[in-house]
């Protein structure tokens, strides 16, 4: 799919690339705002895990939240995490996505997080010469990988959206311009806003029953998420 650009438009194209559900869910918030801003054209590539039936086939989600996606990247041959696949499926990502971004006039490519589908939207917009905005930079997630991808991709981008003040500091740390980086809040808050419109008090009074919950005593969510030192071993250890 081509996307051509009248030379009188001032539209600017906006690659924003998403290879996994949970990050995908970030970015739904940004990816409606780019398609309703009447001078961004969205060009939305998926890649990743989102093109395999093991792992739910999540494409079919993005379509049916009524998104329009301008290209496919399969990245992965199989469902499988291995390192030893994951060399070639970066290359094969950058490579692909690197030319599509060209042949579209990309004029940013918005890459999310740490995983390596994101490394390859910044490789390939380095080597297209497509300005990079990189979103949850300046974060600490420890494990084998994840922190240097992530400040990897930092120190690729043109523009940097972090969620934090802390995070804007560890990124001017590192050596980024500060005038480059925006602390712009975590995107994915924005679904849970518009989560809290749609919930009823009647609702929440059933929630706390079944958790046996007194309406005077305040709720609070703790979400644990596993994390890896080195191979195989669990944070939790």
């Amino acid at each position: 799919m081509k996307t051509s650009r009248s030379s009188s438009c001032k539209e600017r194209n906006v690659c924003v690339l998403t290879g996994t559900r949970s990050e995908y869910g970030l970015l739904r918030s940004l990816i409606r705002n780019i398609l309703q801003h009447p001078n961004l054209n969205l060009q939305l590539a998926v890649t990743g895990m989102h093109l395999h039936r093991e792992f739910g086939n999540t494409i079919q989600n993005i379509r049916n939240d009524g998104f329009p996606v301008a290209c496919k990247i399969r990245m992965y041959k199989t469902a499988r995490d291995s390192r030893e696949e994951l060399p070639e499926s970066l290359s094969r990502a950058v490579r692909s996505l690197g030319k599509w971004i060209m042949d579209n006039e990309s004029d940013f490519i918005v890459v999310l997080g740490d995983r390596l589908e994101a490394l390859a939207g910044a490789l390939a917009g380095l080597t297209a010469n497509v300005a990079i905005v990189h979103l949850h930079g300046g974060e600490i997630a420890p494990g084998d990988m994840d922190d240097r991808i992530r400040y990897s991709i930092s120190s690729l981008a043109s523009v940097h959206c972090v969620s934090t003040r802390d995070a804007r500091r560890r990124l001017i740390r590192t050596g980024e311009p500060a005038e480059r980086i925006f602390v712009v809040g975590a995107t994915g808050m924005d679904e849970i806003y518009e989560f809290r419109k749609g919930v009823s008090p009647e609702t929440k009074s059933e929630v706390r029953t079944q958790l046996g919950i007194p309406s005077s005593e305040p709720m609070l969510i703790v979400l644990i998420i596993p994390q890896v030192w080195g191979r195989g071993r669990n944070i939790a250890e």
